[in-house]
């Protein structure tokens, strides 16, 4: 599997159109920065302690945004609770966003379609390669389906296609 935010926005995109879900569009920005928490305690960055998010080690992932949350997270001195981070990593959800769209075209998983209407210009992502969520995707039937899931990443990524409305 992907990270948990790669994961999670390719579960978020309309396949063909390249877009968000509508039912979805308003939550994703905050899966994504629950996401990208989850992917650090994944990658035994950080530590969740009292509902407060405590660094274990600061060395790089090696994956940008990653990175880029982890310096967030290690240049504010003081603990703060998820929530702070939730909401902090949510308001730049473009920016985080961006970010992981740019590593699932690298990996050859989307593509980038450069849109416009009237002198507004967007960009819109459809899927170049369906195989990785249909994976991911037939992972979560069969978990739901046997009303049993042995997989904690997977179990965690069905909650946050629960939190986003998915």
């Amino acid at each position: 599997m992907r990270t948990f935010s790669e994961e999670l926005l390719l579960l978020a995109i309309k396949d063909e159109e390249g877009t968000l879900v509508v039912p979805a569009s308003s939550f994703v920005p905050y899966g994504i920065a629950l996401a990208l928490l989850l992917d650090l305690q994944e990658a035994n960055k950080l530590k969740i302690i009292n509902n407060h998010i405590c660094l274990i080690d600061f060395s790089p992932t090696g994956i940008d945004f990653l990175d880029i949350a982890l310096v967030a997270i290690k240049n504010i001195s003081e603990d703060k609770e998820i929530k702070f981070w939730v909401k902090s990593f949510g308001l730049k959800d473009d920016y985080y966003i961006n970010l992981i769209f740019e590593k699932l075209i690298k990996a050859k998983i989307l593509f980038k379609e450069e849109k416009r209407i009237l002198w507004i210009k967007y960009q819109n992502y459809p899927t170049a390669n369906p195989v990785p969520e249909l994976q991911t995707r037939a992972l979560i039937h069969k978990a739901i389906e046997s009303r049993s899931c042995d997989n904690k990443k997977l179990e965690n990524l069905i909650m946050l296609m629960y939190f986003c409305n998915l």
